[in-house]
């Protein structure tokens, strides 16, 4: 015979599953494309020190193209800075997550930073 105690687990982890799942569905894709736009930009910050700003620049706008990234995303929310010797680019994007049968509105900031120094190495 089955005790109480047991459904009861049983149904909290079918509740948190249901609930990371929803989670998942709802905000993976934009934590996916922040992951992707990481790798973007260190890259860029890679030809920066190797080539210059403005093949870094064109190179941020290919690889954005080339990993098939959402059009929400632009090379226009992303700034070039040099402090010294050290080169650093920034992306910065808003998203306005709207729940389903609810309506609500979620709002997620994303930042992808890449800093290379006169050495080469990317942080």
């Amino acid at each position: 015979m089955r005790s109480g105690r047991s459904n009861f687990l049983n149904f909290l982890l079918l509740l948190a599953s249901v609930v990371g799942g929803a989670w998942l569905w709802r905000f993976g894709p934009y934590y996916w494309d922040k992951q992707e736009m990481d790798g973007v930009v260190k890259g860029a910050a890679r030809s920066w020190k190797d080539m210059g700003e403005g093949y870094a620049r064109n190179r941020l706008s290919e690889d954005m193209y080339n990993r098939d990234l959402p059009t929400y995303l632009k090379e226009e929310m992303c700034r070039f800075d040099e402090v010294g010797a050290q080169k650093i680019i920034t992306c910065e994007w808003v998203v306005q997550v709207a729940w389903p049968v609810i309506g609500k509105e979620q709002t997620l900031h994303f930042v992808s930073t890449a800093t290379v120094n006169s050495a080469g190495f990317v942080d």
